[in-house]
This record gives structure tokens, C-alpha cells and sequence, in this order.
């Protein structure tokens, strides 16, 4: 066969097995060639083409195997590369933001609490009268831990944990001056709600 013959006159590349190929299937062979993951063996049974004219064709157009591996595999350590870092990004992104929400759910029951101690003895009724309250908000501190926690954990963030539990909230009558240190802490969380209410809005922007 010439290499008139093989390199064909049309669209279409006739080889001496009589099947034409056209210039994308040889260009996919060739690329595939070059990049040195498939042997002209592998390339005659999948397009079936004899491989004496894959050979001829490769020869006469200077295709050499595994000729573009090195110019790949630098392509895809560089992509590989940048999606790693676009993951890392994106990573420490949702730790900021859980950073963040874990401190506005803290504090948020942290003020709530507080102000309801301080209403009760302000109004100078019995602890007793709050318990419900007081539970329903232990309930949610700790749903919130569990929440924080498993965030946590699936983003891989490091946190010294002690063994000791979560403090628990107590229900109790507050003595005089647990009473005159929590009125005087009431205008300090007052502000810290504000600032709170701030970051919401901000987050909603």
C-alpha cells in the first residue's frame, strides 16, 4: 500500500484492512499513542485497523509513543494542584463560618439564660417558677454542641476537648450577691445582643 493510499484524498483515511477512518479517529489515536497509555496493539482491535498501517501512518507523520506523557502528566500535577488548593480554600471557608456560628449560638444562650436569671430575682420570684425555661434552654445548648461537634468533626478542625462534661445548668435560688453580680453583668449582655443581633444581619446580607 502507498502512502497516497493511507493518507487519502477526502474526510476519510482508507486503510488496507478497506475501513475508513476519519481525521478525528486518527487524531484520537494518535493523542492516545503519544500520551503512551495504549499500544498500536490496543489501537488495531479497538478501531480495527491492521497494525501495519497504524505503524505507516505514526512513521510518516513522526508520532512517537509516550512522545507528550511528560507534558501531561505536568498538566495534570498542575490541575490537581489547583483543585487541591481550591478544596483548601473552600474548606477553611466553612470553618470560618462554623467558627462563627458555634460563637453566635454560644452566645446567644449565654445572654437568653442570663437575662432570665436576672428578670426572676429582679422580680424577686423563685428559681422554680423558671425551671421550664431554664431546661428548654439546656436542651438547646446541647443540641447546639452536638451540631458543632459533628461540624466539627467532618471538617477535621482541631479542638482541645477536656473529658469533663458540659456544665449543667442549674435550678436554684440565687443568693444576695449572685443576684447583685448578675445585675451588674445585665448591661454587659445587653451590648453583647446587640452585637449579635448586628452579625446576623450581617450574615442575612
Amino acid at each position: 500500500m502507498s502512502a497516497e493510499d493511507l493518507k487519502g484524498s477526502g474526510t476519510e483515511t482508507q486503510t488496507d484492512t478497506g475501513k475508513r477512518l476519519s481525521p478525528a479517529e486518527w487524531a484520537e489515536m494518535t493523542a492516545r499513542y503519544e500520551a503512551g497509555t495504549v499500544s498500536i496493539q490496543d489501537l488495531s482491535n479497538e478501531f480495527g485497523v491492521s497494525k501495519s498501517a497504524i505503524s505507516q501512518k505514526f512513521r510518516r507523520d513522526n508520532v512517537v509513543k509516550g512522545s507528550k506523557a511528560p507534558q501531561i502528566s505536568a498538566a495534570v500535577t498542575q490541575k490537581a494542584v489547583e483543585n487541591a488548593v481550591s478544596s483548601e480554600e473552600e474548606r477553611q471557608k466553612r470553618i470560618d463560618e462554623t467558627k462563627k456560628q458555634s460563637y453566635q449560638s454560644a452566645t446567644m444562650i449565654h445572654v437568653m439564660t442570663h437575662k432570665l436569671l436576672v428578670d426572676t430575682a429582679k422580680n424577686s420570684h423563685p428559681m422554680d417558677s423558671i425551671a421550664g425555661d431554664l431546661k428548654a434552654l439546656k436542651a438547646a445548648a446541647e443540641i447546639f454542641q452536638k451540631t458543632k461537634d459533628q461540624r466539627y468533626h467532618i471538617l477535621g478542625i482541631d479542638e482541645a476537648m477536656g473529658d469533663e462534661e458540659e456544665p449543667e445548668i442549674l435550678i436554684s435560688d440565687l443568693s444576695e450577691e449572685e443576684i447583685e453580680t448578675l445585675k451588674g453583668q445585665e448591661e454587659e449582655d445587653d451590648g453583647e445582643l446587640a452585637e449579635l443581633d448586628d452579625m446576623e444581619l450581617d450574615d442575612e446580607e
